[in-house]
């Protein structure tokens, strides 16, 4: 794939990755396109950037871990905050909640429960403690979000305070 050299040539952006721009070189040959690629340099850069961004981020691994746990109730949150919608349409729309066959066990001891719960207190005192849980579980998943985020600042700040540090070394000295 080797075009003449009098042809121009063009340029196109496959990726961005912050300060690293990956260029891959197409050279247009009457009618048809012979490609000249460094396509696994260009990888081989990548991954060195990124495995230099990893090694910049060892410090904050208590951060890192902490995000991680957040993000586990933020997702627990998320798929409870769907579940507990279940019931409140039930009691809403009025409908048994006994044409489950086939569903999920959690979703049947869910309906059974609160099936019981209406019968003793009544639909009314059930629909407000079920608003009160999808209210709460919401709130929890919000939180928990905002507590991801939050524990990830000190590092997205401190891997770019880093790298700061390191180019002004370079060029000081």
């Amino acid at each position: 794939d080797v075009c003449s050299s009098d042809l121009d040539r063009r340029h196109f952006l496959l990726k961005e990755l912050g300060d690293f721009k990956l260029t891959c070189a197409f050279h247009r040959c009457k009618f048809t396109h012979c490609r000249v690629s460094a396509t696994f340099a260009a990888t081989k850069r990548t991954m060195k950037a990124f495995l230099r961004i990893i090694r910049t981020m060892a410090p904050f691994a208590s951060y890192i871990a902490l995000a991680a746990v957040f993000n586990l109730l933020t997702v627990v949150f998320s798929i409870g905050s769907i579940g507990a919608l279940i019931p409140l349409l039930n009691i809403i729309f009025d409908t048994p909640g006994s044409d489950l066959v086939g569903a999920a066990p959690w979703k049947v001891a869910l309906s059974e429960r609160v099936e019981a719960y209406k019968d003793l207190h009544g639909a009314s005192a059930t629909l407000v403690r079920i608003i009160l849980l999808v209210f709460t579980i919401f709130i929890g998943k919000n939180l928990s979000r905002y507590a991801a985020l939050w524990t990830l600042a000190p590092v997205r700040n401190g891997v770019v305070a880093n790298f700061k540090q390191a180019l002004h070394d370079r060029w000081i000295v």
